[in-house]
């Protein structure tokens, strides 16, 4: 005889199964296993699913219990009906993925370290180094002779080393016919010259007296600030505390000085501006264009650039001219096209290149500059190597590119050029 309930053998007249401990009940005559072998009219097929189907003829007969070392279940016995194999029904559970947990805290960690040597580049670049002693007479300058003396000129005319900059000990004598000029003047923001440093550790220097007279912090900073007529890097920003004054050094490189081949300073151009670094929503503070002249107007030597004989001018329209003055394929960065820039008049200008390429070959370097009133730039476009190699450009041959210019203060104006331009080598 057989369990009902769970199809264990039993032996005859057991009551209760000794595998399920379901009763037993007793079979009825002709009702045997050979009885069994053909289910009644209207009920399930052999094998056919007992899931709580009233109608199935047969329970089933499970597999050995988890764990059990049979790889298959005993065989049944004769005429009794297939096993039941249960479907296994969903848990809800998620099929674990690789953790990627690890790498995401490795990467936030790596732009943290990232964003922190930047901002130390950045405060190293912007806070004020050690300056240099006045030169006597006709001496040249720092930038001039790649030399510096370190320190600062101190009232009296002498040179400290123990001076610290952005301290009321650094505050510098006022020299020259720069003393006293205003750079801005207004209800929150004042800025006056004290005196030049043409021995400034970057190059040439200018101290500036700052007031911050409004109540919230200002980062000051310069617009832009040009020598002689010329573009030059400028570094310069401070930040100043609702109230205070500070003393501090607007500084041009002298590496872009000498690029110019300018040997003596002879007018100043800056524009001053400031700024809410604790609400960038609020509106700039903006100062007007100033020139200034540390040798009198009379004594001003504008820049003036002898062409060269592999210029090649890629527009000259409305005052402003854009030349292609040559090209260094052993530039740190990659491959540099070196340009001239030149403005004669009195807008800013917003000049960009798209659609450009290399030997035929479509290589964007992202490149824009904003050319200010009155001035000239030397600078460089530059296609990085890796994206030249990549390209299979081993000599640069020709570029082009679709050049525009437009004003920098009226977005809505037509650009004055807008045209594809070539350039050969």
């Amino acid at each position: 005889m057989f369990c009902m309930n769970c199809g264990r053998e039993l032996k005859e007249g057991t009551k209760f199964c000794s595998s399920c401990g379901a009763r037993v009940e007793e079979e009825a005559p002709n009702q045997g296993i050979e009885a069994q072998k053909m289910p009644p009219e209207g009920t399930a097929s052999a094998g056919q699913a007992y899931h709580g189907d009233p109608t199935a003829a047969y329970p089933p007969v499970p597999f050995p219990c988890e764990g059990s070392t049979d790889s298959e279940p005993d065989p049944l016995p004769k005429g009794a009906p297939p096993p039941y194999v249960p479907i296994p029904e969903p848990t809800g559970e998620k099929v674990k993925k690789g953790n990627s947990k690890g790498l995401i805290i490795g990467l936030v960690i790596g732009g943290v370290v990232l964003l922190a040597a930047v901002a130390v580049l950045v405060w190293f670049l912007l806070s004020q180094g050690q300056g240099g002693a006045n030169p006597q007479g006709d001496a040249p300058s720092s930038w001039e002779t790649g030399e510096n003396s370190g320190g600062f000129l101190t009232p009296g005319g002498s040179s400290s080393e123990n001076s610290q900059p952005g301290t009321q000990e650094n505050v510098l004598q006022a020299d020259g016919a720069l003393a006293g000029t205003v750079l801005m003047d207004t209800e929150e923001l004042y800025v006056e010259v004290l005196g030049e440093e043409p021995n400034s550790s970057w190059g040439y220097g200018l101290n500036v007296k700052i007031v911050n007279r409004s109540e919230r912090n200002l980062v000051v900073s310069l617009e832009q600030g040009n020598l002689n007529g010329c573009q030059v890097m400028t570094l310069f920003a401070t930040q100043v505390a609702p109230g205070e004054t500070v003393t501090d050094s607007i500084e041009w490189m002298s590496e872009d000085i000498k690029k110019y081949g300018i040997t003596e300073i002879t007018r100043i151009s800056l524009k001053m501006e400031a700024y809410n670094p604790d609400d960038w929503m609020e509106d700039w503070i903006e100062g007007e264009w100033i020139d200034l002249y540390p040798k009198g107007k009379e004594a001003d030597q504008p820049y003036i650039r002898t062409p060269g004989p592999g210029d090649q001018v890629l527009a000259d329209v409305d005052g402003v001219t854009m030349t292609a003055t040559g090209s260094d394929p052993e530039s740190l960065f990659g491959f540099e096209l070196l340009v001239f820039l030149e403005n004669h008049t009195d807008k800013e200008w917003m000049i960009s290149i798209d659609e450009v390429y290399v030997n035929g070959v479509e290589i964007d370097p992202y490149w824009a500059t904003v050319l200010t009133q009155q001035t000239c730039h030397s600078t460089s476009i530059c296609w990085d190597e890796d994206d030249l190699e990549e390209a299979g450009i081993a000599d640069v041959e020709e570029i082009r590119f679709l050049l525009t210019i437009y004003d920098r203060n009226d977005w809505g104006a037509d650009p004055i050029f807008n045209q594809t331009v070539e350039v050969h080598f």
